[in-house]
């Protein structure tokens, strides 16, 4: 638990409290089948990424844009400020044209 933790708030050093993991749990439940598999896979059965391409007969960048866009949405939903700051500022440097 503390892994996916340090991938969702990676500028906290803290222990997970109940609360903490209640709320991640509850996260990962809501979010799509493949997204919440193989976050499930990698993060709790720690299985890699490569591994999980095998077992699931998915190309390993499949995988990778899962788990990617899995943790990205799980950060917004339990970290909403911190990823809306983070938005804000890759839209400064790449703005819209």
């Amino acid at each position: 638990m503390q892994d996916i933790c340090n991938h969702i708030f990676p500028d906290s050093a803290f222990l997970v409290s109940k609360e903490r993991k209640l709320a991640i749990k509850e996260a990962i439940h809501h979010l799509p089948p493949d997204n919440r598999t193989v976050i499930q896979l990698h993060f709790f059965e720690n299985i890699s990424r490569k591994d999980i391409s095998i077992r699931l007969s998915w190309s390993l960048s499949k995988v990778n844009a899962k788990l990617t866009r899995g943790l990205s949405r799980l950060r917004w939903e339990l970290n909403p400020a911190a990823f809306d700051q983070a938005r804000r500022i890759f839209l400064e440097q790449f703005p819209r044209t």
